[in-house]
């Protein structure tokens, strides 16, 4: 109509929402300056060098995130339940996250490789997955450890150089066994048992590294035959979680 009426609304108040309001970011992968994703909650959010956004929600508000993988055209996400999703990235940001079916009903809590179509995933009751393109293959379980990392050596193919750790201050791996023969997936104890491992990563020099709770730091050097703890000079001991 022809009428108006002035309505005092007062002033509008900015509320402050962080991007990780879900909970925890759960993990983190930078693919270079200006391009990172990070798991939380539901969603999957993505770094472009200026700010994080969100960049979808996998399997919906229902799912839960909680690892992630990427180089520079492509990002996996996993996460409860055997969530197993990819997305290309395209111009402009766009593209659907698609699912990678076939995994184990188990949390995921951790993916990592090397292409589209090579990639490790790791999670509850020591389960270690392969994607090749087209199905996961299990490569190791066991009912007495949970996996919380899991990292890839660059440069290395099939199912060497592939490590994951977790509960029981346990590593698993493929190794060749103590008396000789064909190689295996095995855990092997790096830590305490009673510590939990919470992510490992590898030197250029082919020295791994492992931390996890009660200010666990443990090494093993390529001339050692053993993983060796490692002191710090935090004084307050805290538990630590990541590594980069």
């Amino acid at each position: 109509t022809s009428d108006t009426t002035e309505v005092e609304v007062g002033p509008v108040d900015w509320e402050p929402v962080s991007l990780g309001d879900e909970g925890v970011i759960d993990d983190l992968v930078l693919v270079s300056d200006t391009l990172g994703f990070a798991a939380s909650g539901s969603r999957v959010l993505r770094w472009d060098g200026r700010l994080w956004a969100t960049y979808g929600e996998p399997a919906g508000a229902d799912g839960v995130v909680h690892g992630v993988w990427a180089d520079e055209e492509w990002a996996v996400a996993v996460g409860a339940d055997g969530l197993a999703y990819e997305r290309f990235l395209v111009a402009g940001g766009g593209g659907l996250w698609q699912e990678l079916p076939g995994a184990p009903a188990v949390a995921l809590h951790a993916v990592a490789g090397r292409s589209s179509d090579d990639l490790f995933a790791a999670g509850a009751d020591g389960t270690v997955l392969h994607w090749d393109g087209a199905v996961w293959t299990t490569k190791f379980t066991s009912a007495t450890i949970d996996l919380n990392a899991i990292w890839v050596r660059p440069g290395s193919t099939g199912d060497d150089g592939v490590f994951a750790v977790g509960t029981g201050g346990q590593l698993v791996s493929f190794v060749t066994p103590a008396g000789g023969g064909d190689k295996v997936w095995k855990a092997a104890q790096i830590a305490a048992g009673t510590v939990v491992l919470e992510d490992v990563i590898g030197l250029s020099d082919g020295t791994l590294v492992a931390v996890g709770d009660k200010h666990t730091i443990t090494v093993k050097r390529p001339t050692a035959a053993a993983w060796q703890g490692q002191v710090s000079n935090d004084e307050r001991e805290r538990d630590l979680a990541a590594l980069a």
